[in-house]
């Protein structure tokens, strides 16, 4: 075999198994550095939600969150957190649980959170949600877990919802002392999928013609 054949099946291997090691889908990755608005806090009275659209048809692998302390942006929080996938109807994050797992251990940076021993298929284009609560009845003390997020709608595949036992998912609260509006807020997520056997040979092929389009060098 001519070494550049033997380098371009290596190359479509290497694009392969790193497909099968999951590729990055959709991400909000802005957050508020400080103390105040950079976030919401996750309790046991309350879910908080993220909507996403997936871009690719595939196996769900891992996500990535950026998770904080309430009382402090330079202190990782304490308190575990349970993380969903579900799906979403006319929007709202209250369609079929997919897969939970239970984080307990945080980043300073990104937390990832590993879903790939569940088998979640999604469909390009359809929407799905990032769902957070937790067991904390104390939510704004110095062990309260917060999932950041950036206080501008910076992703228009999907918005923060929350969650309350006495009002259901709403995108706005209204007190006496305050008002809250979710809807034109984003969490701070990555999502990560391996893709069906056609897209992923599809990405194999694009990189075998990248390959053989490139001029040779004094040809």
């Amino acid at each position: 075999m001519k070494k550049w054949a033997m380098f371009v099946l290596w190359g479509m291997l290497s694009v392969v198994y790193s497909v099968n090691a999951g590729v990055i889908d959709r991400s909000q990755v802005q957050y508020d550095d400080y103390v105040g608005w950079s976030g919401f806090v996750i309790g046991s009275g309350n879910k908080v939600a993220q909507t996403f659209t997936a871009g690719i048809t595939g196996q769900l692998q891992t996500i990535q969150v950026k998770f904080g302390n309430f009382q402090s942006v330079a202190d990782t929080p304490q308190y575990p957190v349970d993380v969903s996938i579900v799906e979403t109807r006319s929007t709202v994050p209250s369609g079929a649980l997919l897969a939970s797992v239970t984080v307990d251990a945080f980043a300073a940076d990104f937390t990832v959170v590993d879903f790939s021993d569940y088998s979640i298929f999604l469909d390009s284009g359809a929407q799905y949600a990032i769902v957070m609560t937790s067991e904390d009845s104390n939510v704004y003390d110095e062990q309260s877990t917060q999932w950041r997020g950036s206080s501008e709608d910076v992703y228009s595949g999907g918005q923060m919802w929350v969650w309350t036992s006495d009002l259901g998912w709403i995108q706005e609260y209204s007190s006496e002392t305050v008002t809250e509006t979710y809807y034109n807020v984003d969490c701070a997520f990555k999502t990560y999928m391996t893709p069906e056997p056609a897209t992923a040979l599809f990405l194999s092929f694009g990189y075998f013609l990248s390959l053989i389009r490139k001029p040779r060098v004094g040809g």
